[in-house]
């Protein structure tokens, strides 16, 4: 029988990759996209397309319980960070309300309760003995250390983030960051590394890293690395969060050092992308019965990824 899919923001460049993972791995599957807007390629990569509330919409969670009401999804995807921290912030008892019988597929609320706030990550990571750069309080602007960097503690995909030199950078950077994570600046580009990680309860952790290049705020080259220090570090995150699904960790390397900055609790647009070299946490996601410990880190062929974007008509 046909497994039902429910994709969130299935006009992003997330949804979509999560969409090619299953369509490359399910023969049968009827995938249902959802987005705030149809002026977008969304519609090209699901069988049915239905126009969602915003998250920030009081009648949003009523609108999603219709929609999952209407679809009978097996499985629900929500793939956008504002979707996501709405859900995380409400009861189980509601959730549960909301889903009926369909399984979320996410981080749990946990996850998503600690990692959507650059500050509490901070926090949790210092805890834990993971290396991470150094954060300060605008309480202490007069002894800062240039150059830093600073960013909206709560920000959804790479926007309003500032590189600042001296004290008249960082006070034009503040004019637009109300909320601002400001960090010591990790300055070598051509040494960042994402890691998509996956885990079970805590338990059967995984991950697969690349070392990338950014354009725009998204990767458009990457090259699979594997470094036993990262994935540590990584397997570290996971059980300590108890990890029940995805999720995305950025490090950058000063000397021998490994400096995590930031972690997205949820699938990142490399989905597709690791999907093609054996990391298929799509799959295992809602596949329970899949033995993820067959994948190797250590084992990975050198593969090096280029991203683009094409076009396609609509009807």
């Amino acid at each position: 029988m046909s497994q039902v899919i429910l994709l969130s923001a299935i006009g992003g460049d997330l949804a979509q990759s999560v969409a090619r993972c299953l369509r490359d791995d399910i023969r049968e599957c009827r995938l249902i996209g959802l987005d705030i807007s149809s002026q977008n390629s969304g519609s090209l990569f699901v069988e049915k397309f239905l126009l969602a509330q915003k998250p920030s919409s009081k009648t949003f969670l009523s609108s999603l319980t219709k929609i999952i009401e209407l679809t009978k999804p097996d499985f629900y995807f929500p793939l956008n960070e504002l979707e996501l921290n709405k859900l995380a912030s409400i009861s189980v008892s509601e959730l549960s309300v909301i889903l009926g019988s369909t399984k979320i597929i996410w981080a749990g609320a946990h996850a998503l309760n600690t990692f959507l706030s650059k500050k509490s990550t901070m926090t949790f990571l210092k805890n834990i003995g993971v290396t991470t750069p150094q954060s300060f309080e605008l309480s202490s602007i007069e002894s800062f250390r240039y150059p830093l960097i600073v960013k909206p503690n709560k920000s959804y995909g790479s926007k309003g983030i500032f590189i600042c030199n001296n004290k008249q950078e960082l006070e034009a950077a503040l004019v637009f960051v109300v909320d601002p994570e400001i960090q010591e600046y990790i300055p070598d580009v051509e040494a960042e590394y994402t890691v998509g990680v996956f885990a079970r309860n805590g338990e059967q952790v995984r991950s697969v890293c690349f070392r990338r290049k950014l354009s725009g705020g998204y990767t458009s080259w990457c090259e699979s690395i594997y470094d036993a220090q990262i994935e540590d570090i990584c397997t570290k995150i996971a059980k300590k969060i108890n990890l029940n699904g995805s999720l995305n960790v950025q490090l950058r390397k000063r000397g021998e050092k490994f400096y995590v900055f930031e972690i997205n609790p949820r699938f990142s647009s490399t989905v597709h992308i690791r999907s093609q070299i054996g990391f298929k946490d799509v799959i295992w996601s809602i596949d329970e019965n899949v033995d993820i410990e067959k994948f190797k880190p250590n084992q990975i062929p050198y593969s090096k990824f280029g991203v683009f974007q094409t076009a396609a008509r609509l009807k």
